[in-house]
């Protein structure tokens, strides 16, 4: 589990019972924000001329995910890639993005 994870666990239990109400309150607007961060796309990182870079290998993916190639193919559409001169490539704003929004 996720550090965070187990503060906010221990946060949440330590709430007293008068003030869960206003705990439910203080919950809704923070998972406002959480869902807005995540509607929200990071800066495009791109190349000099201002195209994005398509730089980025299936391998480069595994390591990065720590996953087998297999799972970097099923998820390539989420994960931004293209087909470039028949091999699968990726950009590095799209692997961010795809990190940040598995992150909350």
């Amino acid at each position: 589990m996720v550090q965070w994870r187990d503060e906010l666990k221990e946060l949440v239990d330590r709430i007293p019972a008068d003030d869960l109400p206003d705990a439910l309150g203080e919950l809704a607007r923070h998972q406002a924000v959480l869902q807005q961060r995540l509607l929200t796309p990071p800066p495009a990182i791109a190349a000099a001329d201002g195209k994005r870079k398509y730089n980025r290998t299936v391998e480069n993916v595994m390591e990065r995910f720590s996953v087998k190639r297999s799972w970097v193919y099923a998820h390539r559409v989420e994960l931004g890639g293209k087909k470039l001169d028949g091999a699968l490539r990726f950009c590095d704003a799209d692997l961010e993005r795809y990190e940040n929004s598995r992150r909350y």
